[in-house]
């Protein structure tokens, strides 16, 4: 079972502040993308 993705104001700031600033955005999207699909996070 997927989850849906309810993106908040302030998510959407943070996420405009972030690709300003230039940082990696693949790694939010693969964050993302486990958590949608009930995937456990790869340890650190």
């Amino acid at each position: 079972m997927r989850l849906n993705i309810v993106l908040s104001n302030r998510f959407k700031k943070d996420l405009k502040l972030a690709k300003k600033r230039g940082l990696d955005l693949e790694l939010l999207n693969s964050i993302i993308k486990h958590l949608t699909q009930r995937k456990p996070l790869p340890p650190k």
